[in-house]
């Protein structure tokens, strides 16, 4: 198992590379946070001073952003080359090389009612990956055997609001799976990004498709990379549910994260329902975050008993 490191000092290395990012004096605005403790996120709206947020507290700069300087952020965030994050900038974010998202929000120039292009950007909302906390693991080790209780191949579905823990969860359960001492093929779609930077596939039987889309990805783990588990973030289309059906009919559990804190409110969603009334997901674990405490409450509903 890797080390368990310290997530303050693993959030404040990755804060430290934006602020690398970062004009002045928001650079030394950010260093001067830093003194104290780690950070979650960082909000830059026009005309506002910058936000971090640490342990559900939001701390606050002192310079008030423009226009011109939101731009020149996202310009830096994106190395220079905005053409080069284009797919991603249409669908609101950018993810920088370490896994951190930024959200951008702005005027979205669209073409046949598609959103083709972002401009007057108002605001940008970094979420730093965390590093995976021991109670995290100690929760995957939980989990993982409910994928084939009594022998029966079980899908998970983890949900929670924003910043309950979901994708780090679910970063510790693709690890566990994958490593001895009894690893299994495990196959991580990561349609954000947001994933790859934080795993080591070196070290365990894991396979990483990074950047497509979540219903592609998962045909490609099961046709191609004889995938025995397949992991996948963020699920909420009718290509996804499609795609889990037909993972878990060729005896393939999924483990998916969904935005929402109850799994009956998911259940009677139009996009989800089919994989509710189909059983495929034979447990859902509910996350709460709890502000101002680390970690996170964790809830498992059985939603099919053997």
């Amino acid at each position: 198992m890797p080390r368990e490191g310290s997530a303050a000092d693993g959030s404040r290395a990755q804060l430290r590379r934006v602020a690398d990012r970062l004009p002045s004096p928001f650079r030394e605005e950010l260093s001067e946070l830093l003194r104290d403790s780690g950070g979650e996120e960082l909000r830059f709206r026009c005309g506002q001073p910058m936000l971090m947020r640490c342990r559900g507290r939001w701390r606050r700069g002192k310079t008030r952003l423009t226009a011109e300087l939101l731009g020149e952020m996202l310009t830096q965030f994106c190395q220079g080359a905005l053409y080069a994050h284009r797919d991603t900038l249409v669908e609101g974010y950018v993810t920088l090389t370490d896994g951190c998202r930024v959200g951008v929000c702005g005027r979205a120039v669209t073409e046949d009612g598609r959103v083709v292009g972002v401009r007057d950007v108002r605001s940008l909302c970094v979420r730093l990956p965390a590093p995976i906390p021991q109670s995290v693991r100690e929760a995957a080790e939980r989990i993982m055997p409910l994928l084939e209780e009594d022998g029966n191949c079980r899908s998970v579905l983890l949900c929670g609001p924003p910043g309950a823990g979901k994708t780090t969860l679910l970063r510790a359960m693709a690890e566990g799976l994958s490593r001895s001492p009894n690893p299994r093929q495990t196959v991580v779609v990561d349609s954000r990004c947001e994933l790859t930077p934080m795993l080591v596939p070196a070290e365990g039987c894991l396979d990483i498709l990074t950047a497509y889309p979540r219903s592609i990805g998962i045909e490609i783990a099961l046709r191609t990379m004889a995938a025995e588990v397949i992991l996948c973030d963020e699920i909420g289309s009718a290509e996804d549910a499609a795609a889990i059906l037909g993972a878990q009919a060729c005896g393939v559990p999924i483990i998916a994260t969904v935005h929402g804190e109850r799994w009956d409110t998911l259940s009677r969603r139009p996009m989800l329902a089919p994989l509710f009334k189909t059983d495929t997901f034979g447990v859902c674990v509910e996350l709460l975050r709890r502000p101002g405490e680390s970690g996170f409450a964790m809830e498992i509903i059985r939603l099919w008993e053997p």
